[in-house]
């Protein structure tokens, strides 16, 4: 790979000197078939999950072709999924800058705004996906956590609801709208969405670790501290699992457990259990 880029980039100077006796056209798109086997091969070392690999190739492909608003999607994407979410925004920008009717680049940017805390912005690019595309449950879904964020809970409850009416399967809406009842102060209906997640994938930790948060956000420290135990069987390797947990455990007064639990995150990779293990654990 490394080889492959260095040869591009040390041969560029004959490349550019050979294109004085190459007609203008034929060089362009000499370069844009060249964008386009890079492109390709990002996308495919993507697939393999080399997202830092396929940042490079994507990056030539910018290089050699900056015309392609698809290649910005691309690259913003590996941005996004190494979070780089403020590179990421650019990318999209001008992706969309490019080719305004480019209806993946408004999902992605959404996204990348609700990871950037700009609801406004994210629920901005929902909405324009939802002119366009007013059965896509999962832009309903995505618009009501923007919403439930932000602090609309009423909105966002409206937004579940169509989510779920699009797609009654739909685990993660049924356990978000369970988080925007308790914020709303339903505590029945979000046990009632907890449940109903738990009935559609017993195996899911998410939906154990959805109502545990209910639990613990209602000062129900013991019963959460059941449904964090649960989730944590069920996946041993989820990192933010166990800084919730340790956030019940030291309500309980459990400051032992709740520091292993601290370490336990922090070891898997949850940064903000390193705060906490600074004021508890010494």
């Amino acid at each position: 790979m490394m080889k492959t880029l260095l040869y591009i980039f040390c041969s560029l100077p004959l490349l550019l000197s050979a294109q004085q006796s190459i007609p203008p056209d034929t060089a362009i798109l000499r370069d844009q078939l060249s964008a386009v086997a890079h492109f390709d091969t990002g996308k495919a070392l993507v697939a393999r999950g080399l997202l830092r690999e396929a940042g490079l190739h994507f990056n030539t492909a910018i290089y050699l072709d900056k015309t392609n608003a698809q290649y910005y999607n691309a690259r913003g994407n590996v941005k996004s999924d190494i979070e780089q979410y403020e590179d990421a925004l650019h990318d999209y920008d001008k992706a969309i800058a490019m080719d305004p009717v480019l209806i993946k680049a408004y999902y992605n940017r959404g996204t990348c705004r609700y990871y950037l805390e700009d609801y406004k912005g994210a629920i901005s690019d929902y909405t324009l996906l939802l002119q366009s595309d007013p059965k896509d449950a999962e832009v309903w879904h995505n618009r009501a956590c923007a919403w439930m964020d932000s602090g609309e809970y009423k909105k966002a409850l409206k937004d579940f609801d169509r989510a779920i009416e699009l797609n009654p399967l739909y685990l993660r809406a049924y356990s978000n709208r369970g988080e925007a009842h308790t914020y709303n102060g339903d505590d029945l209906k979000a046990t009632l969405d907890y449940n109903k997640a738990m009935s559609l994938a017993p195996d899911s930790a998410y939906s154990y670790l959805s109502r545990g948060w209910s639990r613990a956000y209602n000062k129900r420290f013991a019963a959460a501290r059941k449904d964090y135990d649960k989730a944590l069987e069920i996946d041993p390797q989820y990192a933010h699992g166990y800084y919730l947990r340790a956030l019940v455990e030291q309500a309980l007064d459990d400051i032992k457990a709740a520091c292993a639990d601290l370490y336990k995150a922090l070891a898997l990779g949850d940064k903000g259990a390193a705060e906490k293990i600074s004021l508890y654990c010494k």
